[in-house]
């Protein structure tokens, strides 16, 4: 996987019907972005060049038990597709990534399966997306379906 990222408004996509299932004004856009949730990937890979290195022979010589499905999906060989970064910068909140030592090391109280997906909160975090869930989806539209319905869409609806 690419390094660990946050996308913040500064990137948000101007084009956002044109990516996504619901239409919203770009004064709504702009609110939404200032939201107190965000959205939290944990990739089932470790960061560091090496890892990097390793996860990038692992995908050329075993794509089929590479153990990231969200890095399958979300990456090539050797960068972040286009389709997801556009995607990501649509969304009506904040995204961080994480690997999972990065993960283990910010949240060393939870112990779930990645790679995940959680929604960040005042409260903590909630988990969003199940490594099943994720493991589930057989490309792009299925994770952007996954997230969408399990949770994006009603805070997207709601701002």
């Amino acid at each position: 996987c690419s390094l660990a990222m946050k996308i913040t408004g500064d990137d948000f996509n101007k084009d956002v019907e044109k990516i996504l299932p619901w239409t919203f004004s770009t004064t709504e856009a702009e609110n939404a972005m200032n939201s107190p949730h965000k959205l939290l990937f944990v990739y089932n890979a470790n960061g560091g060049a090496f890892n990097l290195l390793a996860d990038i022979g692992h995908k050329i010589l075993s794509p089929a038990t590479y153990a990231c499905s969200l890095c399958s999906i979300t990456h090539g060989i050797f960068k972040e597709k286009t389709q997801w970064k556009e995607f990501i910068a649509t969304l009506p909140m904040d995204c961080i990534f994480l690997h999972r030592d990065e993960f283990l090391h910010e949240y060393p109280n939870h112990h779930e399966p990645l790679p995940a997906v959680y929604l960040s909160t005042a409260e903590g975090l909630v988990p969003c997306l199940s490594a099943h869930q994720l493991d589930d989806c057989q490309n792009m539209q299925d994770l952007i379906k996954q997230l969408t319905d399990s949770c994006i869409g009603d805070m997207a609806m709601d701002s």
